[in-house]
């Protein structure tokens, strides 16, 4: 018998939770583009537009945003009135109520103010937030932030839902033995040290695109046509990711040699092949190349790099 009233409570207790619905009305959070909640990156490349639904209606809209050093920074920069006087702790944006919140969001196309009161569905761009946010201010790589979104409906209802952003650093080129970048003069008298035409590049988002284009509007013209023999195309370009000819003729001058350089973080191009041939230029005239590297989220950092060989007398 007491076996009989167990089986009837338990099944009992099984209908009910059948029985019991989900809140209609409930807060929800979705986000579309090239994210996920978990990992953003924070570049123009990458989109990550949120949506809000609140089939309750919306009330409050807020983003309290955790940006570490910069928050102070933040708050001064955008004056919003809820934040004022809280110094390093993060700066609060009320969507719907504060004036300058919604006229600093209008200003950069994102729609806020008293008209998202009421509506059950909402979606902003987050990404475009933070990089207006954060710009110009110095970040170390691989920092991340948060944002936080918090809402509450007409019925009381109120939900949140946290975004985290991952920053990557653009690609760096670093000239170890000529830091400023000053034109080279190559003297086939006083040849240099073996490592002193290394450039060193380094893409912590792996480099997507690597070139080194020569100036044929005021280039020596052996020179020009010494690279044109080595690449494919009718201009001076070396392309050292899509160009098969261009990576087989330069390999003994990129470091590691042969290495592959799409997806690399770290690679070195050796310019020393300009006093290795230098019998084969004109001498006399300086050359100038621009060095682009491109990383996997599109983030593009170029060099000028200038060249002259002392007037060779053969």
């Amino acid at each position: 018998m007491r076996n009989r009233i167990l089986i009837i409570a338990a099944a009992a207790a099984a209908l009910s939770v059948s029985c019991k619905k989900e809140d209609p009305d409930k807060i929800s959070f979705a986000i579309e583009g090239d994210a996920s909640f978990e990992k953003i990156e924070l570049v123009e490349s990458v989109d990550a537009t949120v949506t809000v639904n609140a089939p309750g209606k919306l009330k409050e809209l807020t983003l309290a945003f955790n940006l570490g050093d910069i928050n102070s920074i933040v708050n001064q920069h955008i004056g919003i009135a809820a934040n004022k006087g809280l110094g390093s702790k993060r700066p609060v944006f009320d969507l719907i109520g504060d004036a300058t919140v919604v006229t600093y969001l209008q200003g950069m196309g994102v729609q806020a103010g008293a008209a998202l009161e009421g509506e059950e569905s909402y979606s902003f761009n987050l990404s475009k937030i933070m990089l207006a946010l954060v710009n110009g201010q110095p970040i170390e790589n691989n920092t991340t932030f948060s944002v936080d979104i918090i809402v509450k409906d007409q019925g009381g209802r109120s939900a949140s839902r946290t975004a985290k952003f991952h920053f990557t650093s653009a690609p760096a080129i670093s000239w170890k033995e000529n830091p400023d970048f000053g034109t080279v003069t190559i003297n086939p008298s006083y040849p240099a040290l073996p490592n002193y035409y290394q450039v060193a590049i380094a893409a912590p988002g792996r480099i997507r695109e690597l070139s080194v284009t020569l100036d044929e509007t005021s280039s020596d013209p052996k020179l020009k046509q010494w690279i044109l023999n080595r690449v494919t195309g009718n201009h001076a370009v070396i392309n050292f990711v899509t160009d098969p000819m261009a990576i087989a003729a330069f390999s003994d001058w990129t470091l590691p040699k042969n290495t592959i350089i799409k997806g690399a973080e770290k690679v070195t191009l050796d310019f020393r092949f300009m006093e290795s041939n230098l019998y084969d230029f004109t001498g006399g005239i300086t050359d100038t190349f621009t060095l682009s590297v491109t990383d996997s989220y599109g983030k593009q950092t170029q060099a000028v790099l200038k060249f002259r060989i002392e007037q060779l007398y053969l």
